[in-house]
């Protein structure tokens, strides 16, 4: 499943007063995020992603994102197995002129479809069955 949200970072968001948006989403976990800047933010328009108040993207906290006409695309693992089912988006300008829009896509798989989420006698059934012994 793929949920995409368009986020427009006004000229009066800060980084002491940022602008945010919470993205919904359902039960599962995020294996994939795309950020797309439009061209003309000049890499002045910065973004970071939290869950649970907590900075998650970019990783290395205290940083964020701030590109210009760029597509990034991350493939990560953030769980979202308890309610509330949100990713926040807080973004902030420096000395715009103009409110910026940045598109995000968001993947999400249930969490059956990657191996350290099922039993372990689950994989240990399919790897005898891969090698031929049931």
């Amino acid at each position: 499943m793929f949920y995409d949200f368009s986020v427009t970072i006004p000229t009066t968001a800060t980084k002491g007063d940022p602008f945010e948006q919470e993205l919904q989403l359902p039960f599962g976990i995020v294996h994939k995020v795309t950020l797309f800047w439009w061209p003309g933010p000049h890499g002045l328009v910065h973004l970071v992603i939290n869950r649970y108040g907590h900075q998650v993207l970019p990783t290395n906290p205290g940083e964020s994102f701030h590109y210009d006409n760029l597509t990034h695309v991350m493939e990560d693992r953030i769980e979202l197995l308890t309610p509330p089912h949100t990713l926040t988006v807080v973004g902030w300008g420096v000395n715009c002129s103009y409110d910026h829009e940045v598109i995000i896509g968001v993947g999400i798989l249930p969490p059956e479809s990657f191996p350290e989420y099922q039993p372990a006698d689950t994989r240990l059934a399919k790897m005898l069955k891969l090698v031929g012994i049931k």
